[in-house]
């Protein structure tokens, strides 16, 4: 699923085998593992070498109320609550391949670029970068200056990518037509 942290950043979290996946836009992706029903542990190797933490047990609670708790030697750093309970979508390298391109908006000043960096799908708008969070086959949730916001695509009549729609809390914000 997807959650937001107490600081505003999305937090993706996937099943994978026996462990968890946890990515974020600031942070680098990484691997928890099981220490008890609720409770998962990143491995101390992972904290010094893709965390630069030198001596650190970082621990994540989840809690039955949809809630995650994350404390670095006992002190918590942070809690996130579930934006999207259900599973985020994986899509094919192709499927993201459809995506990538120039979107020319409906307000001015608001145009914006999708790409793939580090195997995710990024939308890019002035100075602003965000991860783009699939939540169905055409529709993502994205956290962008300060806003989570919700993107809906739509495709012509031979199966292209054409336009977007752009919401928040359900209400249209704008709509962008692809360029390229």
């Amino acid at each position: 699923g997807l959650s937001q942290d107490s600081y505003g950043r999305l937090i993706s979290i996937e099943k994978l085998q026996n462990s968890l996946v946890i990515s974020c836009d600031s942070l680098p992706s990484f691997t928890v593992y099981p220490e008890s029903k609720n409770k998962f542990f990143i491995k101390t190797e992972t904290a010094l070498n893709d965390m630069h933490l030198k001596n650190a047990l970082i621990q994540f609670e989840f809690s039955p109320k949809d809630s995650l708790t994350m404390c670095a030697n006992g002190i918590t750093y942070f809690g996130a609550k579930k934006v999207i309970s259900s599973p985020l979508i994986s899509l094919s390298e192709q499927s993201k391949k459809e995506y990538v391109g120039n979107y020319i908006a409906s307000i001015p000043s608001n145009n914006f670029k999708i790409s793939i960096v580090n195997n995710s799908l990024m939308v890019s708008a002035g100075m602003a970068t965000s991860k783009m969070y699939a939540i169905a086959t055409n529709k993502f949730l994205i956290r962008i200056s300060g806003l989570n916001l919700e993107i809906t695509f739509t495709k012509d009549n031979s199966g292209k990518i054409d336009k977007v729609y752009i919401s928040k809390d359900g209400e249209m914000l704008m709509t962008a037509n692809k360029s390229n």
